[in-house]
């Protein structure tokens, strides 16, 4: 009863806003909103209006650090912690706003990739070749994303084929017999534009147990990336999309306290064909069917395991632009889920359906405020609603703007959680999953002030948030079940500050975060403290970037990482026209550190981490 009174009380908020009083004053001859760039938001509002805690990381910031790897982008991005299990094509985790890692939803242009087994996404070895900008929402975003979305969204877009043909070729080797070539081509001739990039790395890579403490067998990887997106405009305002990538990769990986040769093998693969159009002056329908494969299979371990992840997403939104102040979203979205463990010869599927709706009202760039609520239909678990109210206020005199949200967000339990099958530990086979899990639930709210000055040269802000936790799902060792028994809490700040001037710019970003159970402990594998900052400079022909990353321990397996900071450092030449030049250099004063141990809690069983390694190579395009 309580369920359904939520419901009605959100529905019935959300005509609010659409009709209130304020409505009646507007233009009738309201025109169409500006298309937003944030796909993430599934808003109309431009970026610097979403009230949501945001960061997007460009395409000039992608090639001006010349990080060839996502994972070490969101390394220096505000409020993210990043855990890797050894060397390049080891396991990596996010964390946002002390929600586990399964609590980040991951899109790549706008399709679900998180592991329907594991419940998280890897971000071992995704590549930035083919990458325009990296969206990421911070703060539950149930209401917009359903499932998985309880901590925030990180959505990345590929990029797009534009004006005359381009072609280039790129190439990098350094540490570890590390090297990377990378082929890129793109165009847009009349009506249809096409991007298409193929890169390979190799890495003999080093042991990721840590070799400090007597494992001395590298660990590898081999990775081939295929990206394409080609994409054709019609009836004037229509676009479709066809957009794939296929990745298949090997990497070796040693069991914490074994030096053996296990390695597993990858097989992913994305389909989406996004169509829009206006039906109306409006009217915006957008409809993104997507398939989404992971294939994964561990070989020469004593426990192989050969597991196939699908996700089938149909996604409809329409977008109304009705009054001059006012537009509303209205979709919905059906996805079925499955995995078949090959070796159990167990297969597991699940089907979910959802409707969504939320209205903002934005007058003149200056007052913001969005309301909206998702309904989940679930074939395994019980029904989840979720709503969020937003506010952002802008003193465009001062250049200060101040925001703030409350949301409610829900994490299913993984297909492992869920449906794995029963193990034999020598004295018969023994359940180890619980069909009868709820959805992990959150509440959360923050508030956020932001300051430019000089012209938007200097920008600086902070946000504040406080968010609950409740049917967390652990492992249950009286029962030997997953159960969900935790409640926990996650408060932090998160602050930045970002100055250009000629021809150099410094940003510096700190985050504290508290994340604690019920006993008032700190979550695993969430820091503290972490702090990042970046100064840039730009002479003629010459640019140099460099990079610090301090960071405090992590709580895990009963045991605790030490504090650390890495210091990179890039440059790029401009040789001739059409030839740069790169090095950069990692960990360049060999900071001996661990960002992960095992369940065994001390550090003679942690994760091996890159000390001083350097990298040479060249970019040449046709441009």
């Amino acid at each position: 009863m309580k369920r359904r009174i939520n419901i009605i009380f959100v529905f019935y908020f959300t005509i609010l806003i659409i009709y209130s009083p304020v409505a009646l004053l507007a233009d009738e001859n309201a025109q169409t909103l500006t298309k937003i760039e944030v796909n993430a938001s599934r808003s109309s509002l431009e970026a610097n209006n979403i009230p949501s805690s945001i960061s997007i990381i460009t395409r000039e910031e992608i090639e001006r650090k010349k990080i060839p790897y996502v994972k070490d982008l969101l390394r220096e991005s505000l409020g993210l912690d990043v855990i890797q299990s050894g060397p390049l094509g080891g396991l990596t985790s996010i964390f946002i706003h002390g929600n586990g890692s399964g609590a980040t939803l991951v899109m790549v242009d706008g399709v679900q990739v998180n592991s329907n087994s594991a419940g998280a996404f890897n971000f071992a070895a995704l590549p930035t070749d083919n990458i325009e900008r990296i969206e990421i929402i911070r703060g539950p975003q149930s209401t917009l994303w359903g499932a998985d979305a309880a901590g925030g969204v990180i959505n990345i877009i590929t990029r797009k084929g534009k004006g005359k043909p381009i072609h280039s070729l790129t190439f990098e080797g350094g540490s570890f017999a590390t090297f990377k070539e990378t082929l890129r081509s793109s165009s847009a001739v009349q009506n249809f534009d096409y991007s298409v990039t193929a890169s390979r790395t190799d890495s003999q890579g080093f042991s990721s147990a840590d070799e400090d403490f007597g494992s001395t067998e590298d660990d590898g990887l081999q990775n081939t990336n295929l990206s394409s997106r080609t994409g054709l405009n019609f009836l004037d305002d229509g676009r479709v999309d066809l957009i794939g990538n296929y990745s298949y990769s090997t990497n070796d990986f040693d069991f914490i306290g074994s030096d053996g040769p296990q390695f597993i093998v990858s097989k992913t693969y994305r389909i989406s064909l996004p169509i829009q159009k206006s039906l109306t002056d409006w009217w915006d329908v957008k409809l993104n069917p997507s398939v989404y494969s992971h294939n994964s299979e561990t070989l020469k371990t004593s426990s192989p395991s050969h597991i196939i992840n699908k996700n089938y997403t149909v996604d409809l939104q329409n977008t109304f632009s009705m009054r001059e102040y006012f537009s509303a979203i209205l979709g919905g979205e059906y996805q079925r889920r499955t995995v078949n463990y090959l070796i159990e010869e167990s297969f597991s599927k699940v089907d979910n359906y959802a409707v969504f709706l939320q209205s903002t009202f934005n007058y003149e760039d200056s007052l913001v405020l969005t309301g909206g609520f998702r309904h989940d239909i679930n074939s395994q678990y019980e029904d989840s609603t979720t709503y969020k109210f937003d506010a952002a206020y802008r003193i465009k005199q001062t250049g200060t703007r101040l925001r703030g949200n409350y949301a409610t967000a829900f994490r299913v339990p993984t297909f492992n959680d869920l449906f794995f099958p029963p193990i034999d530990f020598g004295f018969g086979l023994t359940e180890v999953s619980n069909p009868d899990l709820s959805p992990e639930k959150t509440k959360g709210w923050e508030v956020g002030v932001d300051q430019s000055l000089l012209d938007g040269n200097l920008t600086f802000g902070s946000t504040y948030y406080d968010s609950k936790f409740t049917n967390l799902i652990q492992f249950d060792f009286v029962t030997f079940l997953p159960m969900n028994l935790a409640r926990a809490t996650s408060r932090g700040i998160e602050s930045y500050f970002h100055y250009n001037f000629e021809n150099s710019s410094i940003s510096v970003s700190h985050a504290w975060n508290e994340a604690l159970d019920a006993e008032k402990i700190q979550l695993q594998k969430r820091a503290r403290h972490k702090l990042s900052a970046n100064l840039r400079h730009s002479w003629d022909k010459l640019q140099a970037t460099v990079g610090v990353t301090f960071k405090t321990g992590v709580n895990e397996g009963g045991g605790k990482t030490d504090t650390y900071k890495t210091v990179r450092a890039v440059l790029e030449y401009q040789a001739l026209k059409n030839l740069k030049i790169t090095a950069r250099g990692e960990n360049i004063f060999n900071e001996n550190y661990q960002e992960s141990i095992s369940f065994f809690g001390h550090k003679s069983f942690g994760y091996g981490t890159a000390g001083i390694s350097g990298y040479l190579g060249f970019v040449i395009s046709s441009d």
